[in-house]
């Protein structure tokens, strides 16, 4: 990644008549720094309007911004001062060991923008940091439309176990396991579902169950509604291989438990 860079240096400054500006050229920066001109308009060329690109000369620190497209993003101008974060990160070793620090978090003064920045360290022949290249992309409204489709897309967790780990938001008639709703085709499908749903939770099969087991899952049809639908009794009785009166004194039962 190093040796590209320096590659992509090289070549680009050499390439002086369509990236430096002469007002450029005429601000004093260490050479290393210079060579990184064409860089930024080239990344603002590439990353948009979006993008600031900061190009810091590091022998005068509170002039050390040098060169920058799209400096309207931060409000910043060529003579600003280097950041406290860009002082942190030039002379703390923990930073320094990497050639590069990139996607940290930033703001404007405040806190009305978020900027995804990262950091390219400049270095002379003896390997001493002497300058930065520095991107910082405006993501404030990506990170409003985040927000927007996590609200959208957020669910939920309608099972017993979430309850009892944390509050539940729902409204205090909602009891019960209702699981996930799905959107079936007919009303059949829907009962069927239901049922089928209910019975998969009980450890044995509908031919060994006993009149109180099956009780149960009756009362947990009435709970989810089921009754509600129509030939809910007729769905139910076949599945639970009773008569449609037998279901019937079942829920009277329960009613008047």
């Amino acid at each position: 990644m190093i040796q590209f860079t320096e590659k992509l240096v090289n070549m680009m400054s050499q390439v002086r008549s369509d990236q430096t500006t002469d007002a450029q050229m005429d601000i004093k920066m260490h050479p290393a720094v210079r060579s990184y001109l064409p860089l930024v308009k080239y990344i603002a060329g590439i990353c948009g309007e979006n993008c600031e690109v900061v190009l810091h000369d590091l022998t005068d620190m509170e002039h050390s911004v040098v060169a920058g497209e799209n400096l309207h993003i931060t409000g910043r101008k060529i003579g600003d001062s280097m950041t406290n974060f860009a002082l942190k990160v030039v002379f703390n070793k923990a930073y320094t060991k990497e050639s590069f620090i990139v996607n940290y978090k930033a703001t404007n003064s405040d806190g009305s923008r978020v900027f995804k920045s990262s950091t390219f360290y400049i270095r002379d022949e003896n390997h001493n940091i002497v300058g930065l290249l520095c991107t910082n992309y405006d993501v404030t409204l990506e990170l409003e439309m985040q927000k927007h489709l996590e609200q959208l897309t957020r669910f939920t967790d309608l099972t017993n176990n979430a309850r009892e780990n944390k509050e539940s938001t729902l409204a205090p008639d909602l009891t019960g396991d209702i699981g996930v709703e799905k959107f079936l085709s007919s009303k059949e499908e829907t009962l069927n579902d239901i049922i089928e749903t209910t019975l998969s939770e009980y450890a044995i099969p509908v031919s060994r169950m006993k009149v109180e087991e099956k009780k149960d899952v009756v009362r947990d049809l009435r709970d989810k509604g089921t009754f509600n639908l129509k030939s809910a009794v007729s769905f139910v009785a076949d599945k639970l291989e009773v008569s449609e009166p037998t279901i019937y004194r079942y829920l009277k039962e329960i009613n008047n438990h």
